[in-house]
């Protein structure tokens, strides 16, 4: 029985930190922009300072800040733990949440891409199903949207050698 364990996001993980970022920014600069506005109503822009830049510096730093908290917790939950191991002749694939139960027959086809070098280094693979493809990236931790070791790189790479000689045959 071969087993596999890496650190991954799905298409959904993607989808939430591409757009994670954008969104919480533009939401809490907007929202510290209301709170500035609602709280000191009196007080014109710029009229207080001779420095125009000071009161964008005061809310575009905390924004940033905020939102690096933010992508943090969004990280958190959109990385996922795999376990995929072979039970008899089908695919269990476990995550932190669910388990997926996959026959060999069911896969039609397999794709696994290489992209970048260090920080920007990026292994996807898609596992192409009858009902829905599965979806594995998987990122170093340098990189802000990942959370993988050079251990993870080297699992995925070999889950991918297996299912191409189990799906050949």
């Amino acid at each position: 029985m071969r087993e596999y364990n890496f650190k991954a996001s799905d298409s959904t993980g993607e989808m939430l930190m591409g757009l994670g970022f954008p969104f919480s920014f533009m939401g809490v600069a907007g929202l510290i922009l209301t709170l500035r506005l609602i709280l000191f109503p009196k007080i014109k822009y710029s009229s207080y300072v001779d420095n125009i830049y000071l009161e964008k510096f005061l809310i575009i730093v905390p924004a940033l800040i905020i939102t690096a908290c933010l992508m943090k917790v969004i990280k958190k939950y959109s990385i996922k733990n795999y376990h995929i191991y072979e039970d008899k002749e089908m695919l269990k694939i476990e995550n932190d949440k669910k388990v997926i139960e996959l026959a060999y027959t069911a896969i039609k086809d397999i794709k696994f891409n290489k992209k970048g070098n260090k920080i920007s280094k990026c292994y996807k693979l898609i596992i192409k199903t009858n009902s829905k493809d599965l979806k594995f990236f998987v990122r170093p931790k340098e990189n802000h949207f990942g959370g993988a070791t050079e251990n993870d790189f080297n699992n995925l790479e070999n889950f991918y050698l297996f299912l191409k000689e189990k799906i050949s045959k």
